[in-house]
């Protein structure tokens, strides 16, 4: 079998740290056009489950693109410590480090493609940098938490008051509901449950002037008005069971749509079967590898990527 590819480790700095990370060069004349991977917030490494994302990078390579994976700080090979990710603390300056690196290389026209934590990462960065010709955004979630945060946000909107008062009660008569551990879990899933009930009370968050806890953030939402004017495409993907996706469909009815429908087309959407979250069956990640690889051609094909040297 000929190769398509060729693959290069390399080390980078970034900001106080050094970190890992791997180009996938074309054996064929490169399109121009560097596609940088962006993982999840968790320990994950760069090639993903099952090596999806080194899969995806050597696909890419087969039709002219260069690819580029990296591990944030404190991940794999990367030094640093990796602290817990907020999805309104993103790891810019990670990002930064390897788009820094791929420029001294010749490689300055970007097309980001994240993962949950990686999506917002790539989405907080390329609202100021006209480097980035293109997003692909799996999984993110419109709103901004921790990750400790999400699971008692989800429950505090999917759980009824007399739910998580009988899950209380079970807690205390167990004694379970005083360890220090699962105090603080639940102390946080009161707090967004009372939010949850004060958002319903008053209809509409926004008329408290206070940002929604439970809707899209400014974080979400800037960046992508600075792409739609700088007519940079977008493309997210879900999953029918990702909680994300179905809060991504919430927005859809209001701010967010309104962005979207006003962008000509440059921000699309697409729900698959299953997982993209943690891409967590096979037949998932093979999806997503085929939906990626596709949206870039057509993109790239009509003209709205455009190719490294245009």
């Amino acid at each position: 079998m000929t190769a398509t590819s060729s693959e290069r480790p390399v080390f980078f700095p970034a900001g106080p740290d050094t970190l890992f990370g791997v180009l996938t060069a074309p054996v064929s004349q490169s399109n121009g056009l560097c596609v940088v991977m962006l993982h999840g917030g968790g320990y994950t490494v760069s090639s993903h489950l099952n090596g999806t994302t080194a899969r995806l990078c050597r696909d890419l390579a087969a039709l002219g693109y260069h690819s580029f994976r990296f591990t944030y700080h404190g991940v794999e090979n990367s030094t640093g410590r990796l602290e817990e990710a907020r999805l309104d603390e993103p790891f810019t300056a990670d990002l930064t480090g390897a788009v820094e690196w791929l420029a001294e290389a010749g490689l300055d026209r970007l097309v980001l493609v994240g993962s949950c934590f990686g999506a917002r990462t790539a989405l907080s960065f390329a609202e100021h940098h006209p480097s980035v010709a293109a997003l692909v955004l799996e999984a993110p979630s419109p709103i901004d938490m921790s990750r400790s945060d999400g699971t008692a946000r989800r429950l505090a909107m999917e759980v009824g008051l007399g739910g998580y008062l009988q899950r209380a009660a079970r807690a205390v008569i167990s004694g379970k509901a005083f360890d220090a551990r699962r105090l603080r879990r639940y102390l946080r899933f009161a707090r967004f449950k009372l939010l949850s009930i004060l958002r319903r009370l008053t209809g509409r968050w926004g008329k408290t002037g206070r940002p929604d806890p439970f809707g899209p953030s400014r974080r979400f939402l800037r960046p992508l008005e600075q792409l739609v004017g700088r007519r940079v495409p977008v493309f997210f993907l879900y999953g029918t069971r990702d909680w994300f996706g179905i809060q991504f469909g919430k927005a859809l009815g209001g701010e967010l749509g309104e962005l979207v429908d006003g962008s000509d087309g440059l921000i699309e959407s697409v729900q698959i079967e299953g997982n993209v979250h943690g891409l967590t069956t096979v037949v998932t990640q093979e999806k997503v590898r085929t939906l990626v690889v596709e949206w870039l051609a057509r993109r790239v094909a009509d003209g709205s990527i455009r190719a490294g040297g245009e």
